[in-house]
């Protein structure tokens, strides 16, 4: 469970998403410029092979996604980072749509849990 009433600490939610795909051999990379925001796996020839972007809600991130552009085929997949209070948003199906796939997180005790990560990464990335 997410921790009541607090927005929650994206930095740590990043830094607790790097770790755990860090883990898992993934060679990451990070944006140093524009949000700061988003975490990328990067694949051969240094090229992004996904993207994480990291947001309070799932209305956020329709709302910053919206704007970036189209999402092309055959462009890395790309992941908005969410509270899990956001699972049952009606905006959940809009990210999808829009090519951005949901991961769920949960802070209890300082502490952030990733919702099915591994079922995500293997059904996006073939992790």
């Amino acid at each position: 469970m997410s921790e009541q009433g607090q927005t929650p600490d994206l930095e740590a939610v990043k830094s607790a998403l790097r770790l755990r795909l860090a883990q898992r051999g993934k060679h990451l990379a990070g944006d140093s410029l524009g949000s700061g925001r988003a975490l990328y796996v990067m694949g051969p020839n240094d090229l992004a092979a996904a993207v994480f972007e990291f947001k309070a809600s799932a209305e956020d991130a329709i709302y910053d996604l919206m704007y970036q552009g189209t999402w092309a085929q055959g462009m890395p997949p790309r992941f908005a980072v969410i509270p899990t209070a956001s699972a049952d948003a009606d905006s959940l199906e809009t990210l999808e749509h829009m090519k951005a796939y949901p991961l769920l997180f949960d802070t209890e005790d300082g502490e952030v849990r990733f919702r099915d990560l591994d079922a995500v990464l293997d059904e996006h990335l073939g992790v």
